[in-house]
C-alpha cells in the first residue's frame, strides 16, 4: 500500500472527503429533479411507477448485501489500524471471492424474476416487456454495484471516500445521458433506463478496480487466501446485521409496492414522484455521516469505546439540527416545490409528501447511533428488534385490505408510526447502556430536531403566504432566508458556549484561508 495508514486528524482529508459526498449528493438529487418528470412525460405516469419500484428493489438487495460488506469493512479497518497487514489482506480477499459467489448465485434468480414480472406485479400487458427488461438491467447493475462495495472496503478503511465517489459520479452522469439520449431517440422505452443503469455501473466498477490496484496494490482477490475461519468469525456478527437489513428492507421498500398493489400504477406513480423528496434526502444524511463513520473505527481502534460514544453523540446533535433544518424547509415549501418541479397537479400530495419527510426525522437522527452499533459489535438485540418491527408493518399492510375505506396516506403514516418506535425510543436508549452515557443525552437530539424544524418550517411557510413563489429563481431565495432564520435559533437557543467558541474558532479559520 502507498503510504499507508490516514491520518484521521488531518483536516485535508475530511474537507476532500466530506466535499466529494456533497458533490455526489448533488448530483444524485439532480438526476432525480430532472429525470422524474423527464420520464413521466415521455413514457407515460402509469410507466414511470415502475422506475421507482425497480430502483426500490435494487435497493433492497443492496441494503441486504451490505450486512456483509459492512462487516467485512469493520474487520478490514481494525486489521489496518492494527498495524496486521497480512490479517487485512487476508479479509479483503475472503470478503470479495465471498460476494462474487453470492453474485453468481443470484444471476438466475434476477433472471427468472424479471422473465416473470408481469405476473408477479400485475403488469399492464402493453408493459411487461419493458419492465421485464428494466428489471433485469436494473437488478444486473446492482451485482455490479455489490462487487465495487466489496472492492471499495480497503479505500473506505483508508479514508479515502473520495475514490469511490469519483466512480459514482461517472456512473450517474452515464445514467442521465443515456436516458435523456435513448429517450430523445427512440421513445419512452422503460428499458433504456435500465440498460443507461447498467452502462454506468459497469464504468464505475472499472474505476473502482483501477483505484484499488493504485493505492492498495498488494491487495488481491484470490481463492489461495480465502480464509475459512475469517468467515466462520465474521459470520455471527453478519448474520445479526443481516438480519437487521431484512427488517430495514421492509421498512424502506414495501410501501410502494403496496400503493401499486391497492391502488394501482397511476396512484403508485404520483406516489413514487413524490417520495423522491424523502429520498433524497435520507441520502443526503446518510452521505454526510459516511464520511465520518471511517473516523470511528478508527477511534475504537487506538482510544477505546469512550472516545467513539462521545463522537457519535456530537454527530447525532450535528445530524439533529441539521434535519430540522432541511425537514422544516421542505415541509413549509412543499407545495410550491410540488407546482414548480412536478406541475399543478401533484398539489393533491402535498400531504402524503409532508408525512414521508415528517416521519423520517427520527430515523435520521438516529443515524450515527445505527451505524455504531456494528462498532461495537452489538448488532443482535437492534436487528431482532428491526426485523420484528419491520415484521409488525408488512402486516400493518397486508390489513389494510381489509378496510373498508383506505387511502394511501395510511401507508407512510404507518411506517412513520413503527419506525418512531424503533428509531425514536429503542436505539437511543440501547446505544446509552452500550455506551454507558447517560439515556438523556442521546435522546435531547430528538427534541432539538422537533424544535429546529418547527422554527424552520414556520418561517417557510410565513414567506409562502407572503411572498408565494412564482418561479424557481425566487424559490431558493426565499429557502435561503428560512434556513438563515433557523440557523440564528440553532445559534442563540441550542449551542453551549463551547460549541459557540469552536464555531467562532472555525468561521476564523476559514477567513484566514
Amino acid at each position: 500500500m502507498q503510504n499507508n495508514l490516514p491520518n484521521f486528524h488531518r483536516a485535508r482529508q475530511t474537507v476532500v472527503n466530506l466535499g466529494s459526498n456533497f458533490l455526489v449528493l448533488l448530483l444524485n438529487v439532480g438526476v432525480g429533479i430532472l429525470l422524474v418528470p423527464f420520464v413521466i412525460r415521455h413514457a407515460g405516469l402509469e410507466a414511470y411507477s415502475f422506475y421507482p419500484l425497480a430502483i426500490n428493489f435494487s435497493q433492497g438487495v443492496i441494503l441486504v448485501i451490505t450486512a456483509i460488506t459492512g462487516t467485512f469493512a469493520r474487520f478490514l479497518s481494525v486489521a489496518l489500524h492494527g498495524s496486521d497487514p497480512a490479517a487485512a489482506r487476508r479479509i479483503f480477499s475472503t470478503a470479495n471471492v465471498a460476494l462474487l459467489v453470492l453474485n453468481l448465485a443470484l444471476v438466475p434468480v434476477i433472471l427468472a424474476f424479471s422473465y416473470n414480472v408481469g405476473d408477479l406485479l400485475h403488469v399492464p400487458p402493453a408493459l411487461t416487456g419493458e419492465v421485464g427488461l428494466l428489471m433485469a438491467f436494473t437488478l444486473l447493475s446492482t451485482l455490479c454495484t455489490i462487487i465495487e462495495g466489496g472492492i471499495s472496503t480497503v479505500a473506505f478503511s483508508l479514508n479515502r471516500i473520495e475514490l469511490k465517489n469519483v466512480s459514482q459520479i461517472a456512473s450517474k452522469l452515464i445514467l442521465l445521458c443515456g436516458v435523456v439520449v435513448l429517450f430523445l431517440l427512440f421513445g419512452g422505452n422503460l428499458a433504456f433506463i435500465g440498460i443507461a443503469m447498467f452502462a454506468g455501473a459497469v464504468v464505475s466498477l472499472l474505476i473502482s478496480v483501477a483505484f484499488w490496484r493504485h493505492i492498495a496494490p498488494s491487495f488481491v482477490i484470490s481463492p489461495r487466501q480465502f480464509d475459512r475461519t475469517f468467515l466462520r468469525q465474521v459470520g455471527a456478527s453478519s448474520f445479526w446485521v443481516f438480519v437487521n437489513q431484512i427488517g430495514a428492507l421492509i421498512f424502506l421498500q414495501m410501501d410502494l409496492f403496496f400503493v401499486i398493489l391497492y391502488w394501482g400504477a397511476l396512484v403508485g406513480g404520483a406516489y413514487g414522484a413524490v417520495m423522491q423528496a424523502a429520498i433524497a434526502v435520507r441520502t443526503l444524511f446518510l452521505t454526510l455521516v459516511y464520511v465520518y463513520i471511517p473516523k470511528a473505527t478508527f477511534l475504537y481502534a487506538s482510544e477505546g469505546s469512550g472516545a467513539v460514544a462521545r463522537y457519535i453523540l456530537s454527530l447525532e446533535r450535528a445530524i439533529a439540527f441539521l434535519s430540522g433544518l432541511v425537514i422544516g424547509i421542505l415541509v413549509g415549501f412543499g407545495p410550491d416545490l410540488l407546482r414548480l418541479w412536478l406541475g399543478p397537479a401533484f398539489l393533491d400530495y402535498a400531504v402524503p409528501y409532508a408525512v414521508m419527510l415528517i416521519a423520517l426525522a427520527p430515523s435520521l437522527v438516529a443515524i450515527p447511533v445505527n451505524s455504531a452499533f456494528a462498532i461495537y459489535n452489538a448488532v443482535r438485540l437492534p436487528a431482532v428488534v428491526t426485523f420484528w418491527l419491520g415484521l409488525l408493518y408488512l402486516a400493518l399492510l397486508l390489513g389494510m385490505r381489509f378496510l373498508e375505506t383506505k387511502s394511501p396516506l395510511l401507508v407512510p403514516i404507518t411506517g412513520g408510526l413503527v419506525l418512531g418506535i424503533k428509531n425514536g425510543l429503542f436505539t437511543p436508549a440501547y446505544f446509552a447502556g452500550v455506551a454507558g452515557l447517560p439515556a438523556r443525552d442521546f435522546f435531547l437530539p430528538y427534541l432539538h430536531v422537533v424544535l429546529v424544524g418547527a422554527v424552520a418550517g414556520g418561517t417557510a411557510l410565513a414567506l409562502q403566504e407572503l411572498v408565494p413563489a412564482t418561479n424557481l429563481l425566487l424559490l431558493p431565495l426565499e429557502m435561503g432566508l428560512a434556513m438563515l432564520v433557523g440557523l440564528g435559533f440553532i445559534y442563540v437557543a441550542l449551542l453551549n458556549a463551547q460549541e459557540r467558541a469552536q464555531l467562532a474558532r472555525l468561521v476564523q479559520r476559514l477567513q484566514r484561508r
